[in-house]
């Protein structure tokens, strides 16, 4: 969402800023085929082909160099197509590593990786650089709090982006009971498609209900001098992966809880928006304002974000901080 904001209202990605991402692209794919492979035992599968065994084990160092946090991880676009691409490709095709991403729900991966791989070709060039698809689609873990500034319409306000991991958590939640900064609107993003997987940190926990157990934290967080935060904006998000993913996963497996017809994303998402809202238990002088999303659509979000504008204006030009 932060980088929609920065295509739209702050001109945007310059060229050093997308080579900078480079890097964290050839992470993502190094470290979606690897999960891949390193997975096919769960499902008692093999690579069979021992060239295919070879580019993954070659592969593998340059995957822990990149979740090192001590080392600057960086192939050059050359470097990256002229071997690692092209071993990447090959694993990518090998069949036992599409029966693993089609049961991908069950694994720690990202949701662009069948994005990435179809982008190898292009990625391969060493005049390659990312465009806005390939930037919003890059996964770059948000860790401790980052501040934005951003201008609409004349109006200047901030944005604090805080990691949402569980580890990341203790490091930003205490900044709410700041007397000297007085939080109002809290942006809350939420992966429509999460309803199936767990988290990385813990497998044994579903991701969408500890979302849902933060959200209800936040919404009764003290966060200046006793009050709560006067209003949310809710963005479920992934709309477009829920509606694929729907016809092969089914809600009532994760949440027996849910009525509605199998096979139904307009049904599964006002289910899953009526989990949220019902964790607000003093709706007496709070409002959360839900909208249903795509971040990786520019124009789609362009349009939501309009909707929501009047909302930010407000707590702008009361020189009151957005999280």
């Amino acid at each position: 969402m932060v980088k929609q904001m920065k295509i739209l209202h702050s001109n945007g990605y310059s060229d050093d800023e997308r080579r900078n991402l480079i890097r964290y692209i050839h992470a993502n794919v190094l470290e979606s085929i690897i999960i891949l492979a390193n997975s096919l035992a769960r499902f008692q599968l093999t690579l069979e082909d021992p060239t295919h065994e070879k580019f993954a084990q070659d592969l593998r160092p340059h995957f822990l160099e990149s979740l090192n946090p001590d080392i600057s991880f960086r192939l050059s676009n050359e470097q990256f197509g002229a071997r690692p691409s092209h071993a990447i490709k090959a694993l990518w095709k090998n069949e036992n590593i599409q029966i693993a991403f089609n049961n991908r729900n069950e694994l720690a991966l990202s949701d662009s990786t069948g994005y990435f791989m179809r982008r190898l070709e292009v990625m391969r060039d060493p005049n390659y650089l990312p465009n806005n698809e390939d930037i919003l689609r890059v996964r770059v873990r948000t860790t401790s709090i980052h501040e934005y500034a951003f201008e609409i319409e004349k109006a200047f306000f901030t944005v604090v982006d805080v990691g949402g991991q569980k580890t990341e958590r203790r490091k930003w939640i205490h900044a709410f009971d700041s007397n000297n900064v007085w939080f109002t609107t809290v942006f809350f993003v939420a992966a429509l498609s999460d309803y199936d997987q767990m988290l990385v940190e813990d497998s044994t926990v579903n991701r969408m209900e500890e979302s849902l157990n933060l959200f209800k934290l936040l919404l009764n967080y003290p966060c200046h001098q006793g009050y709560l935060f006067s209003s949310f904006i809710l963005f479920l998000n992934k709309k477009d992966i829920l509606e694929e993913k729907i016809t092969r996963s089914h809600l009532v497996d994760y949440f027996p809880q849910y009525d509605g017809p199998p096979k139904d994303a307009d049904a599964a998402r006002n289910f899953i928006k009526e989990m949220y809202l019902t964790s607000d238990t003093d709706k007496r002088k709070r409002s959360i304002f839900v909208h249903y999303t795509c971040a990786t659509d520019t124009e789609g979000f362009k349009f939501v974000f309009n909707a929501v504008k009047y909302e930010i204006l407000l707590k702008t030009f009361s020189n009151e901080p957005l999280l």
